[in-house]
């Protein structure tokens, strides 16, 4: 594949782990200001403080791109799976933060 489509593709899932994450903190607030409560007790004392856990979130979205980007230097197309898992997930964790969200308002 050419090195300019890769270094696309790489931007891209990099913008939308980015985004991702980034709503995942605005929305996860929302539902504690509005009420609701995190679920996940490793994350209940983080998310309580919104720079704190963006600061987290910005943190685990670079080590996640970085490890793609060695990846995919060892192994054509492992940086692209290591860059989609994130995006899935967090995917899920803003649907489900919109269907709260939903239930909330």
């Amino acid at each position: 594949m050419n090195g300019r489509i890769e270094t696309k593709v790489f931007v891209v899932l990099g913008i939308a782990i980015g985004c991702l994450m980034g709503f995942d903190v605005i929305s996860t607030t929302l539902i504690l200001s509005l009420g609701g409560m995190e679920l996940n007790p490793i994350m209940a004392y983080i998310v309580e403080s919104p720079f704190l856990h963006l600061g987290l979130k910005i943190a685990v979205a670079g080590v996640f791109i970085w490890m793609g980007s060695i990846a995919q230097k060892k192994a054509y197309g492992s940086g692209y799976a290591i860059l989609c898992a994130p995006v899935l997930m967090y995917s899920y964790v803003g649907f489900n933060n919109l269907s709260v969200l939903w239930m909330l308002t």
